[in-house]
């Protein structure tokens, strides 16, 4: 309810993809999901919150209950400092992130808008427009073997070589148990299993993504 002069709330609700739910919230401005929380600030209002300790008390407040709280700051943090001196306003953000708090800058309540719409929607979804954890693949079969066995835990390119030279194809490294996979030389017992954690890991799939977020009440989506 505190965001409803901000300019934010009336994005968001024009947005075709996004239902909000106003409510008066005792930790945060924005709750997208049980695990993540948003406190949107003006670049002057995060400045004064840090001289009266009033930054400190509400990341307290926002940790104990989410565990991944959010910072958006809308504004030029650089021209602050008739608020709040330099050094201070930057060691302030260093204990944010030693806090584990994102902080995410803004240039507008629309851009603000568009990303709590993003940032619920991978929160609910798991989905979005994320960067590839990894580059160009190469063209070159053998190549592109060994880049696939390079993106398993504890294996660098002498490990893939030894893997693929040991079970001479990913598809028999893939299926081979861990005891199997701790005999070729420099693998081991715990790198073994972490492998076949990785490769039995089981991820939700949508629909079973999307009846969680059915299942959930009070969440903006």
């Amino acid at each position: 309810m505190r965001e409803s002069r901000s300019g934010v709330l009336g994005v968001l609700q024009r947005r075709a993809k996004v239902t909000v739910r106003v409510e008066k919230l005792e930790v945060g401005d924005f709750i997208l999901s049980e695990q993540v929380v948003i406190e949107r600030k003006q670049a002057a209002d995060f400045a004064q919150s840090i001289m009266t300790g009033r930054l400190a008390l509400q990341v307290a407040m926002m940790k104990a209950v989410f565990p991944r709280p959010v910072l958006v700051i809308e504004g030029d943090l650089q021209h602050q400092e008739h608020l709040c001196d330099r050094e201070v306003l930057l060691g302030s953000i260093a204990w944010l992130a030693m806090q584990g708090v994102s902080l995410t800058a803004s240039g507008s309540s629309e851009h603000s808008a568009m990303l709590i719409e993003f940032m619920a929607y991978q929160a609910q979804a798991g989905q979005g427009h994320g960067p590839s954890l990894r580059g160009g693949k190469p063209k070159d079969l053998g190549v592109l073997a060994r880049f696939v066995v390079e993106g398993l835990p504890g294996c660098g390119a002498a490990a893939s070589r030894r893997l693929l030279d040991h079970f001479g194809s990913v598809e028999a490294l893939m299926q081979a148990p861990a005891e199997e996979l701790a005999m070729v030389p420099g693998i081991g017992e715990k790198t073994a299993r972490r492998i076949r954690e990785v490769l039995t890991h089981r991820s939700t799939t949508l629909a079973e993504r999307g009846a969680m977020r059915e299942s959930q009440t009070g969440w903006a989506r």
